[in-house]
């Protein structure tokens, strides 16, 4: 029989390299699961299908609403706080909305003398906050992929896993 015996670190006492090798082990282990779910699921609560997204360089998000702009707003306006970006876009929305319905020209039946410029506006404006939301978004899960991929993050990962280390930076199985 052999015995074998190896050296086990934790973070602090690994040397500066071997704490970067740490650090980008980690992360790598940060990337392997589905992280943005939650902001899926917060999107779905407001009525806005996520359907992908892109990071860095190419950040966007796709989707679209599972019922209306004007139902999507509403729902922004009851379970978002007032200080995140989608309230204030909802809000402007909102506000822009009932404007165009009451700008609207009217003819002396008190009909509205186009139909047709009202509707193709309100799609203008529904469009318009599809897209506005869909930026706000992309900017929540490039934010959410920032945080992931922070030392601070990283750091916390390691200290609540108790994770541990080989003189080289590789994680070690408990």
């Amino acid at each position: 029989m052999k015995t074998k015996t190896i050296e086990i670190f934790e973070f602090n006492e690994l040397s500066e390299s071997a704490q970067e090798f740490a650090l980008d082990a980690v992360r790598q282990c940060n990337h392997g699961y589905d992280w943005w779910d939650c902001t899926y699921e917060d999107a779905e609560t407001i009525g806005l299908c996520l359907t992908g997204f892109g990071l860095d360089g190419n950040r966007h998000a796709t989707g679209n609403f599972k019922d209306s702009a004007e139902s999507c707003a509403h729902l922004i306006i009851d379970n978002h706080g007032e200080t995140c970006e989608t309230y204030r876009t909802a809000t402007a929305y909102l506000a822009g909305r009932d404007t165009l319905i009451e700008s609207a020209p009217i003819d002396a039946d008190g009909e509205l003398e186009s139909e047709f410029n009202l509707d193709s506006d309100l799609d203008n404006l529904d469009n318009e906050l599809l897209r506005s939301i869909l930026e706000d978004y992309s900017m929540l899960l490039q934010r959410e992929s920032e945080y992931i991929d922070s030392k601070e993050n990283l750091l916390e990962v390691i200290d609540c896993n108790g994770y541990t280390f080989n003189v080289n930076g590789q994680l070690e199985a408990a």
